[in-house]
């Protein structure tokens, strides 16, 4: 029996959403890019905002979190919602505190090349560039290390 493309359409549609119901089930939701540039995941889309922030919108356009640091996050609580999960809060400090940190970082990294080499100030500066470089770090190793968990199939 030939498949007419009208039929072989609807079983590759069928198949397609079976995978995708199969992905769901394993927590995952298959994000979509828009015209926009947003990712669309299931009603739940993730913007650029600023050229240096994310938020993301639920199903009726609302923000939901706003001005985060990295996509990454933002497609794991994306993620989240789109299964009707909860944000997850230490996620979101992480973030957060990555901003803060890769700030301080690179105001220390100016401020350093501003003042003598090896003087009270330069020490200084490069005592805070230091601390802010061990706590974006980890902060970042938080933030890639759920991402992972995610994008990993199990």
């Amino acid at each position: 029996m030939k498949l007419t493309k009208n039929q072989l359409f609807h079983k590759v549609e069928d198949i397609a959403k079976q995978v995708k119901e199969d992905l769901r089930k394993k927590g995952y939701v298959v994000p979509v890019k828009e015209r926009d540039g947003a990712v669309n995941l299931d009603g739940v889309r993730v913007r650029k905002i600023k050229d240096t922030f994310y938020s993301i919108y639920d199903r009726h356009n609302r923000v939901v979190v706003e001005n985060l640091n990295s996509l990454q996050t933002a497609i794991v609580l994306a993620n989240r919602l789109a299964l009707n999960k909860t944000l997850d809060d230490m996620l979101i400090e992480a973030d957060r505190q990555f901003g803060f940190q890769s700030f301080k970082l690179e105001v220390a990294e100016t401020r350093i090349k501003a003042v003598p080499l090896h003087s009270e100030k330069w020490f200084y500066y490069d005592m805070r560039r230091k601390t802010a470089k061990e706590s974006t770090k980890k902060h970042l190793d938080i933030i890639q290390k759920s991402y992972k968990k995610l994008t990993d199939l199990r």
